[in-house]
């Protein structure tokens, strides 16, 4: 079993888990699903993929801080235009998303 798949089975553990508070709790009270607490209310079980994706994918590798992104223009140095881009929040830092987290979420809509 891999790691992504451990990770997997063990989002899915936690998952039943409060299911299971939910279902014993709900029973206690005497009440319906919508009088439990938000955290005990059933929820879609997140997809782990995603979740990996967006927290370690989008962020700097070096200095662990989210994307910034950067809306198009002309450059000052050389008058020419530029499309927005995601570049780290760091300025000394030229690290740059992975393409497929760029293409997942365009900069121009961030910027």
């Amino acid at each position: 079993m891999t790691d992504k798949a451990k990770a997997a089975a063990a989002y899915r553990k936690l998952a039943e888990a409060a299911y299971e508070l939910a279902d014993l709790y709900t029973e206690a009270a005497g009440g319906a699903a919508d009088d439990l607490p938000p955290l005990l209310r059933e929820q879609p079980l997140p997809d782990v993929a995603q979740q990996h994706a967006e927290t370690v994918l989008g962020r700097c590798p070096d200095h662990d801080l989210p994307w910034r992104g950067v809306a198009g223009g002309i450059s000052k140095r050389t008058g020419n235009p530029y499309k927005a881009f995601w570049t780290c929040q760091v300025k000394e830092c030229k690290k740059r998303p992975v393409k497929a987290w760029e293409d997942a979420h365009p900069a121009a809509a961030a910027a």
